[in-house]
């Protein structure tokens, strides 16, 4: 028997979404200028790919959930990253964190979790090679990066030269704090909606001078060396400091009996940081 075909009006659907998820995308990666939240973009994109599974006859191979949104633009020289940026799985539901967490603990014997906040900044990852910053890139593709080395040079938190002589890439997030926000958003006459847009924008400069202006701070939150081969996140944090490279102070590591608890603890505290954030980071 054929397969019934799906309404017009479902594929109609499907190519309005990929038109509204694209438009959004420019507009929080090129643009840095978001007309929707995280929440309403997710469940765009979330509706799109159940209607995906659903009609696979009727998916597109250039659809926005076969590609990871990107920042590339045509002002920078373009680097291909030696680790992958990839995005993170996520969800909106405690409940859920909790089941992916008990699966894993299931699975695996003395399984413990890092918990950090997601910072509402953009990500930026530095390369060392022998101990010396030999370039930043921005997340971009995920796969391939704008190379902003210049640019990242200026800002405070990102060491020139490591307390070892070390091959290593950190990956991080460049952010701004509310009050530094606020202060230069002011002498700027309050052209800015908020902190992840001027961090966005200011990280594209052109002169490494108007970069220099900008409060960015920076945070890493993994690193990779071949030569160290550490494989375990609360060594590599350790790690990380002894170098010079600024990392997250609070970082919590839990059994998953204590995971909710810290979970919540941290919900508690969210609003009261300093510095945006858009949720927390659970690694294994």
């Amino acid at each position: 028997m054929k397969k019934k075909s799906a309404p017009a009006s479902v594929e109609q659907h499907m190519r309005e979404l990929e038109r509204q998820l694209r438009h959004h995308q420019k507009l929080y990666y090129i643009k840095h200028a978001p007309e929707i939240s995280d929440v309403e973009f997710d469940r765009l994109f979330a509706e799109l790919q159940k209607l995906e599974e659903k009609h696979p006859e009727l998916a597109s191979p250039h659809s926005p959930t076969r590609q990871i949104g990107s920042d590339l633009s045509g002002d920078f020289p373009r680097f291909q990253h030696t680790v992958p940026v990839l995005s993170l799985s996520n969800t909106y539901s405690t409940a859920e964190a909790l089941q992916w967490a008990q699966k894993i603990a299931r699975e695996f014997q003395n399984v413990t979790f890092s918990v950090q906040w997601k910072i509402d900044g953009a990500t930026l990852v530095c390369y060392y090679h022998e101990g010396q910053l030999e370039r930043a890139v921005t997340r971009g593709s995920g796969q391939i990066g704008d190379e902003i080395t210049a640019n990242a040079r200026t800002i405070a938190d990102i060491p020139h030269h490591l307390t070892e002589i070390v091959d290593l890439v950190v990956r991080g997030e460049v952010y701004m704090h509310f009050q530094d926000f606020d202060d230069f958003n002011q002498l700027a006459g309050n052209r800015y909606a908020n902190p992840r847009n001027l961090t966005a924008g200011s990280l594209k400069q052109k002169n490494p001078a108007d970069v220099a202006l900008r409060p960015l701070r920076y945070v890493a939150f993994d690193g990779y060396s071949a030569t160290a081969a550490i494989k375990d996140d609360a060594r590599m944090q350790e790690w990380l400091n002894r170098l010079g490279v600024s990392t997250f102070a609070d970082q919590s590591f839990v059994e998953c009996e204590a995971l909710e608890e810290e979970i919540l603890r941290r919900e508690s505290l969210r609003f009261s940081l300093p510095y945006p954030v858009d949720g927390l980071v659970l690694k294994v």
